[in-house]
């Protein structure tokens, strides 16, 4: 303790104080004092700040999305493969020459040395990342590239008869001709039909390619998931979406079985059949958003499976089939799509897909019945880790839902471990890993779509919520901030797709808001019951109903206005320009809250964080003053004194240790008896002695 009354080193009553950037000013000269780099470190990884791995994911997704655009460029210069695949090992050890010269370059000659804590493991750690996810991405074009399906479609559409595993349900088909569509891997394939070509139906040529297999009539009910089926019917490069080959099947019967399906997945189609006959008890927006909510595909969308005994099955249109199928139970396909759009226009379409939403619900929900049944946090990390691998298997599988099952994973691991979970760096790493596992998702909108919400809502949601908590209640800033912070990122991606801007999804957002989570509930516990006891699933999934009604109304009234939606500039363009806009209205509210804080400070420099009661609070102090008011010191002499009055020898406590300002509640002692109490209010009483 110096003589001055202040201690030295870094305590309590340290005279060097920090700004919010963390530097350290001395208050005898001003002068500001930058701290060292570790320190810096310290900060930025406490608690859910650890941004390390945020730059080499982001490096990662830019190198893999620029390998495939190159590899495109590529394919249509020159067509031989072999040439195709040197020009890639080429440009792969170009890029490597950066990492393996000019980077120890530097190091040795000291021109990252000052900042070797942070720059410069920095720039490696990227340049790592970078250059797999890059070299993934190449290897599996050029995997997909000599691939003998492609080779084939390339040529031309060819009668083939295809070995395909299932690897998603059935669903309404997008193309025209066809009743429902499957994704799925190729096994093997065999050329029909083409005495040009060496290969025959007798010689199957093995293969790994991604194709989408269009059918029609009876065989969309009968196909399974994980089974393998042995499908003829012609093979040709897809003309639009994720899956690059299309085989479109013209034969009506059921294929033959190669491999039947797991036992697992046969529970699940059971679960998800049992969803959809409770949907069908329900009205037609019910049919439609309540499978959306709750699997992540609309009903109209759906392949239902019927009972055999009443000559019906699955899924077709309203129109009728020669097969049995309807499209969504009954409901006017004219009005399905109406709703469709609705949605759209309102901004509130990502409520129809499974994403971290539903994960976020079920560990929370697991996470409290652990802490009350007291389990060790390894085991309650191991629930949590398997209830959202089950969650994963009962959905319907989607981009979004692989990236919230990665991050739950992390967040269960966290659980384990007994660390506080990092948002940013689970979701780092899990782009990294999906991109090293998955190539072709650093192309795909959904994924990033998923990815930029979650980095928003982490990155901005805790500031916007208390930069709105000045102006807003609690029940009003928190919805909006997250809302707006999901869409700060999203925006110049959603303008890629299509150029508009939904100027009404935060009111739309916040309308929804209260409803989304009992109804999600209903929803998950409807799915996982209905094929075991349907009366309560049915009632479960009327329940979920009457908040997609809620969601119905909204969606109707926002995208009735004409300015629901704006013209923008699409493209590239239009995507830097959103990012321009964002980044000015950020760069002015900034700004202007620095501004109004500096005119509201003292000068003293000592920061900190004005006192704004609770609304609740405000309200109870407003009561209490008023009852004193009218009542008055007794009511006859029965009633006891208020208790914001002080009963003669009082001695207030904030006189002997100093004047109170009236940020707490003031404290009086008796005199007489030793009792002490609280005042009611904040602000100065005044004392009767």
């Amino acid at each position: 303790m110096r003589d001055d009354g202040h201690m030295q080193g870094g305590g309590c009553h340290d005279r060097r104080r920090r700004d919010h950037t963390g530097r350290r000013r001395d208050s005898t000269d001003g002068h500001w004092e930058r701290p060292s780099s570790r320190a810096f470190a310290i900060r930025r990884e406490n608690g859910g700040r650890d941004f390390r791995m945020l730059p080499a994911a982001l490096a990662a997704w830019m190198a893999s999305a620029a390998a495939h655009q190159w590899w495109r460029w590529l394919t249509l210069m020159d067509d031989d493969p072999m040439s195709v695949t040197g020009y890639a090992i080429g440009a792969l050890a170009v890029m490597l020459l950066p990492v393996v010269l000019v980077v120890p370059s530097l190091a040795a000659h000291g021109l990252i040395r000052p900042l070797r804590a942070s720059l410069g493991d920095a720039v490696a750690v990227m340049a790592v990342a970078g250059l797999l996810s890059a070299a993934a991405a190449v290897t599996a074009d050029s995997v997909r590239w000599h691939d003998a399906a492609h080779v084939q479609a390339r040529d031309g559409p060819a009668d083939v008869v295809a070995v395909v595993r299932v690897r998603s349900p059935a669903v309404s088909s997008t193309v025209r001709g066809s009743d429902c569509q499957v994704d799925g891997r190729v096994v093997s394939l065999s050329i029909r039909r083409s005495p040009a070509n060496p290969l025959s139906e007798r010689s199957p040529v093995p293969s790994r390619a991604d194709i989408r297999v269009l059918l029609s009539g009876d065989v969309c009910s009968a196909l399974t998931d994980t089974a393998v089926y042995r499908f003829p019917g012609t093979l040709s490069t897809a003309s639009y979406g994720r899956q690059p080959l299309w085989l479109t099947c013209d034969d009506m019967r059921v294929p033959d079985v190669v491999s039947a399906p797991s036992g697992t997945a046969r529970i699940v189609k059971a679960m998800q059949q049992g969803l959809l006959r409770a949907c069908d008890r329900l009205s037609d927006q019910a049919r439609v958003l309540v499978p959306g909510l709750t699997v992540g595909v609309l009903g109209q969308d759906a392949v239902r499976v019927r009972d055999t005994a009443s000559g019906a099955a699955s899924h077709g249109s309203e129109e009728g089939l020669s097969s049995g199928t309807e499209r969504v139970g009954g409901v006017d396909a004219a009005y399905a799509a109406l709703l469709e759009e609705q949605f759209r226009r309102s901004g509130i379409m990502h409520l129809m897909a499974v994403s971290g939403g539903h994960f976020m619900v079920i560990a929370g929900l697991v996470h409290r019945l652990c802490s009350r049944v007291l389990a060790p946090r390894w085991a309650t990390g191991l629930v949590m880790a398997v209830s959202d691998v089950m969650l994963a298997i009962v959905v319907f599988p989607s981009d979004s839902v692989l990236r919230a099952l990665l991050m739950g994973l992390f967040g269960a691991a966290a659980v384990a471990a007994g660390r506080r979970g990092q948002s940013v760096s689970s979701l780092s790493w899990t782009v990294i890993i999906v991109l090293l596992i998955a190539p072709s998702m650093s192309v795909s909108y959904g994924f990033a779509l998923s990815c930029a919400a979650v980095l928003g809502i982490v990155l901005f949601a805790g500031p916007l919520t208390d930069w709105l908590a000045c102006m807003l209640p609690r029940l009003l800033s928190a919805p909006l901030a997250m809302t707006i912070a999901a869409q700060s990122l999203t925006l110049p991606i959603q303008v890629l797709m299509d150029p508009q801007l939904p100027l009404a999804s935060v009111p739309a957002n916040l309308l929804v808001g209260p409803v989304v989570g009992f109804a999600t509930m209903a929803g998950l516990v409807a799915l996982f019951i209905s094929w075991l006891m349907p009366q309560c699933g049915y009632v479960l999934a009327w329940i979920a109903g009457c908040g997609t009604s809620v969601m119905e109304r909204v969606a109707a009234m926002v995208s009735d206005n004409e300015f629901a939606t704006m013209p923008w500039a699409g493209g590239i363009p239009g995507a830097l320009l959103m990012v321009l806009v964002e980044s000015a209205c950020a760069t002015v509210l900034i700004l202007a809250t620095r501004w109004l804080r500096l005119l509201r400070s003292d000068g003293s420099g000592d920061g900190g964080q004005s006192f704004r009661p609770r609304l609740r609070d405000r309200i109870r102090i407003w009561w209490s003053q008023t009852v004193t008011m009218f009542d008055g010191d007794t009511d006859g002499g029965d009633r006891p004194v208020p208790h914001t009055k002080v009963a003669a020898g009082a001695i207030p406590v904030a006189s002997m240790t100093g004047a109170h300002d009236g940020s707490c509640p003031a404290v009086w002692e008796d005199g007489d008896h030793g009792k002490q109490g609280r005042l009611a209010s904040p602000v100065h009483h005044r004392v009767r002695r």
